[in-house]
């Protein structure tokens, strides 16, 4: 039986075998699955690696055919591909229950009866079993009795239950959907299943639509206004793939068309928004990143393959680029650079397979050439997908954009980073996004290079950081400097160079975050975002016009659409044909139950049951069945069930006569029989004709086989009528000796039959064998050959290895040989280069000591000389004046030398001595100065740095860790200064050493210690200064006097600064005259604090010392800071505008009832706080602070952080905006916006209602939303008083604590943000700031303004104190006479004392005299300060 059943399987089986396959399908097994599916469906593939062959089983035999006739080639490599008889598969057995109880489904009938009368009805009958022909077989037939199904009808009911909600709706469309698949899992074979093909005419179906809106699952961009789901707008959905999970029907699914259409309203609607910046990028990121996965997602699921789809994925993978660069600096809860990278490579490699399937059926796509470079550039870091290159076609290979992809390959490859970031630079704008993911690697590549080339092993070296930036295509220096640092490399004290460090430089502990190109690849961007990604020009609007389906009417019905019915009909199409062999109900006995239970119909069968009726017609019950006998051949066992390794003997294919062959007088049932008949797959003598009349009916009735044969069968009796229409009455044949002996051949022929088929069976198997045999001798010779080939194959490719190998041999010694030559020949070399060289140094000693001999001997002969001459000289002047005494009279002047020397001298004489010396020295212009020594750099640290430390403490200031002092040093100009000024401007600048740093000229330092202190002079030239800068600690001027120059440079220089600045100043002159000089005036104007003149030449030596004498002098005049802080407006409103005003109005009403009585008025307060609320924006918008000094710009740069450590601030922190008259409007908008109207409803209130339609209204008409606060307003109104008991208690309840509730509700309403002012890209802030006077801000907190010192205050409690007077009459007939014995009497009387009521009020009186005593002391406090106040006024008076 195992022999029978291989055979079995090997005839059934599609099973090929490739032979000699490339290597590439056993590294990746999924790449040749999916070769080998191209052709069909795939059951099951086997690998063999060590004989390079694989085998695969296909589905059907068309799926094989195909794959024998296109495979046999993949990317160059040709295999052998044959149809492989030997491998058998084998199957599991899967022994199943013929004949299965019907049990009834709780899922289906739950859905069934939410769709109301939708679906089919089915009745359930079971069969009667009075009658038991084998009583052997009772127990069998009771246990496999079953429900027959009794279909009323096939085609859906109108539905009858009303949807009232969205939630209605979604449940009958699942009870649909449910119903469908039923049908679908019924009718449709797995071996037929086909991609299905969707139908979905909406961007998202209507089903996911009602079941998102019920779940809550509502994207923003779906929504209508906050409103719910628009269905126009939504999208589908991106839903994961998982085990439990039902596959999609064809109305959950889009076709292109559709796809297409959503597309392009994501292009339209959605894609642009990313500009928008009100809009969140994290939703935008992800709503667009589901959408199209959704999209992808339905083009997998149908397996789409034509240039639509091709199109849809490769805007999802242009979108995915995009992201790439848009959001790498987000946060990665927003955007993950992995993951994101992920979805790409899955829409290239499913581009990949698309490219391909369509070259296959010879079409092309015209944008494959950008996604293969895409593609390369993905992976220039995987060197092995150049062979992957040269496989491309070469039209593709020639392109310009694979062409560019394999220049930033080779320039990756080669470490060129200058010639990497000029290609980025003329790139597209995609091609830039997806090489930003290098931009890191290439950076510290070209910072090991820079290290290797520039950096020796001791010293340093630097590059300019404008350099750095230019070359690595940074944004901006300060982006290079922070990318350098990360690394460990860091730049000098100007920040304008960068130090390379060997040693120093470290991979950074964090990786380091790249941050967006904007400049480099951003600007790229010509076109909107949508036409980017879309390739194109935008698609036309189709969805605008576009109507979503709804299935319901109006009414709130299902409106049925032909779903089930369409089902249905494709499903009896795709039915094969019944022929003659398929099972049919086998017929039940005549008057009792059916011996032969009905088993489901299975094409796939083989064996047939003799008597199976045909389908629909209808047998009596009740007439005697003549062939019920005991000996019945055909009472098969109902377990007995054939299978398809075991056919039943009477369903074979016949291969010669058959031995139920007619023979004359032998049998009743020798008729003839069509030779057609014998050639059928499942001949049956006893088949039933398939008419509509019974077995024994009277004629004959053709049917046709598959081969449209026609074969005839007569009736054993042809009587006129049927013998069941009419009366029942039984039909008993003749008895004869004929029947008799046809009655035994009947019941010898089935032992004959065995036998006849077991003799067929052996010779078949016998043949089987010896083919088999044969086969196997034919592929074991094959087997040999190529055995005997690949040995050939083998031992070539030894000796071609053994060939190269000995090659190669040869070719290193060659090359050793030559290297030892070459070595040889360079010792030499340098041998005789060592040689020349020490002899030309010899020589060029001898040289230098001959000619050092030399000058020293012409300076010995010089000197002498000298010597010579000036005795000479000497001596002839002794004679000349011995001589003039003894040849010249005697005589005395009256006036002095210096009288004489006067009278001598001429105008133009100091004229002629200058000309005379600018001739002698050979000069054009001026003649310099000679320098005495060389000029060091100025060291302001250890000049100054204790100086400033001291003075900052004497000012009583908090010590800063950071310290800031900035000098300007105002020179004159040509026409002022006249000769000599560029001796002085060299002999500062090289002891000064100014750079250029932001168009300004600038020495900075900074010290090391703790406070540190950042230094910063300042040169300035003429009256060329910035008038908008007023942030200097001290003036250094240089002139040669003080003239008229001077001063207006000094006027210019002060022209800009505040009434509050005061800045000491040094005057440095050369000539000093103290009656042309007024700068005491300056003193008394309060303009500069302190002064110093210095006079003296301008030497070297003495400009030097006058400027650090000058510093030393200025260093020691350090004013104090400006008074200013800086603290958010929303912060400073809410603490002294929320906070602590009302805990110190509460506090004073403490101990003055009067006062106390006036806050239970709402105006009162209300205007207290409108009051507040004008003094705070008095400070807030004080011009005054404006007048103050303002940080140097110069030192932002050395902050520690842009942002403080905490607010409030000092004024190094302020933003540049603080005091633009545009912001300071604004502000002032938004606090006349905090005021307070006043509460026009009576108080107190009568009763509970009016109290709370006051309140109401009141918020009405200060919130936009007032209900909550007035909820919190109500709560603190009666937080003491129950409604029902003591109402009237709401007169004494202070209105302190509800204005304070109303001022905190009103701030937390108020937009404080700096979105929108235009404001916010000029600051490190996103909240209103607001920038005020320590010095004001104080003497308002500590004034009483609020107290009885208000006029409004003091006018209301001057009307409570009348109106209290008033009231207060003193009524003495009240005081009656009483009788002192009576009292004295009441006094001796015992009475029951209630000891707790004592103690309560002791301890109520204690409470009175502790308030009463701490009353005293206020008061006392408050006359004191009212006699100070008094005492004041007289004395200025």
């Amino acid at each position: 039986m195992d022999v029978e059943n291989n055979a079995a399987q090997k005839s059934d089986s599609f099973v090929i075998r490739a032979i000699n396959v490339p290597l590439e399908f056993f590294e990746n097994r999924d790449m040749a699955k999916k070769y080998f599916r191209r052709f069909g469906k795939v059951k099951l593939v086997m690998f063999k690696p060590k004989r390079r062959a694989l085998v695969i089983e296909y589905a059907n035999e068309d799926s094989m055919l195909n794959a024998l006739e296109v495979a046999g080639e993949y990317n160059g490599h040709v295999f052998n591909v044959m149809r492989d008889t030997e491998t058998v598969v084998k199957k599991k057995k899967v022994k199943k229950d013929p004949d299965p109880d019907w049990t009834e489904d709780a899922d289906v009938k739950a859905e069934l009866e939410a769709m109301g009368a939708f679906g089919p009805k089915r009745n359930y009958e079971l069969r009667s079993e009075d009658m038991i022909v084998d009583p052997l077989e009772v127990s069998q037939i009771l246990k496999n009795k079953q429900r027959k199904w009794k279909s009323v009808s096939t085609s859906p009911k109108p539905v009858k239950k009303k949807t009232f909600s969205i939630e209605d709706k979604f449940k009958i469309l699942d009870a649909r959907d449910k119903l469908i698949r039923i049908k679908l899992k019924k009718n449709i074979e797995l071996s037929k299943a086909s991609p299905t093909v969707g139908t979905c005419p909406d961007m998202c179906p209507e089903k996911e639509r009602l079941m998102r809106e019920t779940q809550h699952q509502v994207a923003l961009y779906e929504q209508d206004g906050g409103k719910g789901m628009n269905p126009r707008l939504a999208v589908k959905q991106y839903s994961r793939s998982s085990a439990d999970q039902e596959a999609p029907l064809p109305q959950e699914l889009r076709p292109v068309s559709v796809l297409q259409m959503t597309m392009g309203y994501l292009m339209h609607k959605i894609v642009d928004l990313c500009d928008t910046p009100d809009v969140s990028i994290a939703e935008w990121y992800h709503f667009l990143w589901d959408r199209m996965r959704g999209i992808r997602k339905d083009i997998t699921q149908q397996e789409l393959c034509c240039q639509g789809s091709v199109e849809l994925v490769e805007q999802c993978a242009r979108f995915h680029i995009f992201c790439s660069a848009r959001l790498v600096s987000e946060d990665p809860s927003v955007f993950d650079q992995k993951i994101n990278t992920e979805n790409l490579t899955k829409c290239l490699q499913t581009l990949k397979y698309m490219y391909h399937d369509l070259q296959l059926k010879a079409e092309s796509c015209k944008n494959e050439p950008e996604f293969r470079a895409y593609i390369i550039l993905l992976n220039l870091n995987d060197g092995n997908f150049m062979w992957e290159v040269q496989q491309l076609k070469k039209d593709i290979q020639q392109s310009k954009e694979v062409k560019f992809a394999l220049e930033i390959y080779s320039s990756l490859d080669k470490h060129n980073y200058v010639k990497f970031f000029k290609l980025v630079n003329s790139t597209t704008y995609l091609n830039a996004c997806i090489l930003m993911r290098y931009f890191i690697q290439v950076r510290v590549s070209a910072i090991k290079t820079l290290l290797k080339s520039y950096s020796p092993r001791i010293s340093q070296t630097s590059l300019p950081v404008s350099y750095l930036t230019k070359i690595l295509a940074f944004e901006s220096n300060e982006s290079t400097i922070e990318f350098f640092e990360s690394y460990g490399l860091y730049t000098d004290v100007e920040r304008n160079r960068i130090i390379l460090n060997r040693p120093s430089f470290s991979d950074p502990e964090y990786a380091y975050v790249l941050d967006r190109a904007i400049n480099l690849v951003e600007s790229k961007r010509k076109f909107s975002l949508g036409e980017v990604i879309c390739g194109k020009e935008l698609p036309p609007r189709i969805f605008e016009n576009h109507v979503p389906q709804n299935s319901f009417t109006d009414e709130g019905y299902l409106q049925f659409t032909q779903d089930i019915d369409e089902i249905d009909s494709v499903m009896k199409k795709e039915e094969p044909v019944k022929t003659m062999e398929q099972k049919e109900e086998p017929p039940k006995m005549f008057g009792g139950p059916n011996i032969f239970p009905p088993k489901p119909t299975d094409s796939s069968k083989v064996g047939q049951n003799l008597f199976a009726p045909k389908q629909g017609e209808h047998v009596n019950r009740n007439s005697p069945n003549i062939f019920a006998t005991s000996s019945n051949i055909f009472a098969a066992k109902q377990s007995e069930q054939p299978s398809r390794s075991s056919p039943n003997i009477f369903a074979q294919k016949l291969t010669g006569p058959s031995i139920f062959a007619p023979k004359p007088n032998e049998n009743i049932f020798a008729v003839k029989q069509s030779e057609h008949a014998l050639n059928q797959s499942t001949p049956n003598v006893f088949a039933p004709r398939r008419t509509e009349h019974s077995i024994f009916g009277q004629g004959s009735s053709e049917r046709k086989d598959d081969n449209n044969q026609v074969s005839v069968a007569k009736s054993l009796w042809a009587p006129k009528t049927n013998i069941f229409g009419g009366e029942i009455t039984p039909l008993i044949p003749p008895k004869s000796a004929e029947n008799t002996e046809n009655q035994t051949a009947r019941e010898e022929t089935p032992s004959q039959t065995v036998i006849e088929q077991k003799r067929i069976e052996e010779e078949s198997k016998q043949l089987k064998q010896e083919q088999e045999r044969i086969k196997k001798k034919l592929e074991e010779e094959r087997k040999k050959a190529e055995l005997e080939k690949q040995r050939l194959q083998e031992e070539l490719r030894r000796l071609e290895e053994t060939r190269k190998a000995a090659a190669a041999k040869k070719k290193l010694m060659e090359d050793l040989k030559r290297i030892e030559e070459e070595k040889q020949k360079t010792i030499e070399i340098k041998v005789a280069v060592n040689d020349t060289i020490d002899c030309l140094l010899n020589q060029v000693e001898e040289n230098i000591k001959e000619e050092k001999l030399a000058e020293i001997s012409r300076r010995i002969h010089d000197r002498k000389l000298k010597q010579v001459i000036a005795k000479w000289k000497e001596n002839t002047r002794r004679k000349r004046k011995r001589k003039a005494i003894d040849f010249n009279p005697l005589w005395f002047g009256t006036k002095t030398l210096q009288e004489e020397a006067d009278e001598l001298r001429i105008c133009s004489q100091e004229l002629t001595l200058f000309s005379i010396k600018r001739y002698k020295k050979g000069l054009p212009f001026e003649i310099p100065l000679k320098e005495d020594k060389v000029i060091n750099k100025i060291d302001l640290c250890e000049l100054t740095y204790n100086l400033i430390v001291k003075k900052y403490l004497e000012l009583d200031m908090k010590l800063h860790q950071e310290l800031f002092w900035k000098i300007t040093v105002s020179l004159p100009n040509e026409l002022e200064f006249g000769c000599g000024l560029n001796h002085v401007e060299k002999v500062l600048e090289n002891h000064i050493q100014w750079k250029e740093r932001n168009s300004t000229t600038v020495l900075v330092q900074q010290s090391k210690s703790s406070p540190t202190v950042t230094y910063c002079v300042e040169k300035q030239k003429g009256l060329v200064i910035n008038t908008n800068r007023n942030d200097t600690n001290g003036f250094i001027f240089v002139a040669n006097d003080f003239n008229d120059d001077l001063r207006k440079r000094i006027i210019h220089n002060f022209k800009n600064y505040g009434v509050f600045v005061k800045i000491p100043i040094v005057l440095a002159l050369q000539s000093y005259d103290e009656n042309r000089s007024n700068l005491k005036s300056l003193i008394e104007e309060r303009i500069i604090s302190d002064y110093l003149i210095i006079v003296d030449k301008f030497t070297s030596k003495n400009l030097i010392n006058i400027i650090e004498e000058a510093l030393i002098f200025l260093s020691t005049k350090v004013e104090k800071c400006p008074p200013l802080e800086m603290d958010t407006l929303k912060s400073f409103l809410m603490k002294y505008l929320c906070s602590d005003i009302w805990k110190r109005i509460n506090s004073f009403a403490k101990w003055n009832s009067n006062y106390k009585n006036c806050l239970k008025n709402p105006n009162t307060v209300i205007y207290l706080y409108n009051e507040a609320l004008g003094h705070l924006k008095t400070i807030v918008l004080n011009e005054a602070c404006k007048e103050y000094s303002k940080f140097p710009d110069i030192f932002k740069g050395f902050l520690r952080s842009e942002i403080p450590d905490a607010l409030p601030c000092d004024y190094k922190y302020f933003p540049s905006f603080w005091d633009n008259p545009s912001y300071i409007k604004y502000i002032e908008g938004v606090l006349n916006g905090l005021n307070l109207p006043n509460f026009l409803e009576n108080w107190p209130p009568s009763n509970q209602l009016q109290l709370e339609l006051s309140i109401s209204k009141y918020c009405a008409q200060i919130f936009k939303e007032p209900q909550a606060s007035f909820y919190r307003i109500m709560s603190v109104l009666l937080k003491n008083i129950d409604p029902d008991v003591n109402f009237k208690d709401i007169s004494n309840v202070k209105w302190t604590d509800v204005v304070e509730l109303l001022a905190t509700e009103k701030l937390n309403q108020t937009n404080f943000s700096l979105y929108g002012t235009g404001f916010v890209n000029k600051s490190v802030y996103n909240q209103l700031i607001t920038v005020y006077d320590i010095n004001t801000l104080h003497d308002y907190v500590k004034c009483d303004w609020f107290y009885i010192n208000n006029p409004v205050i003091r006018h209301k409690i001057l009307q409570l104190l009348k109106d209290e007077k008033e009231k207060v009459i003193v009524d003495e007939d009240k005081f009656e006479d009483f009788d002192i014995d009576e009292v004295l009497a009441k006094l001796n009387r015992p009475s029951r004392q209630n000891v707790g009521k004592i103690k309560n009020e002791l301890t109520d009186c204690k409470k009175l005299l502790n308030e009463l005593e701490d009353t005293f002391v206020v008061h006392k406090k408050i006359l004191e300060t009212s006699g100070n106040l008094l005492r004041s006024i007289i004395e200025d008076s």
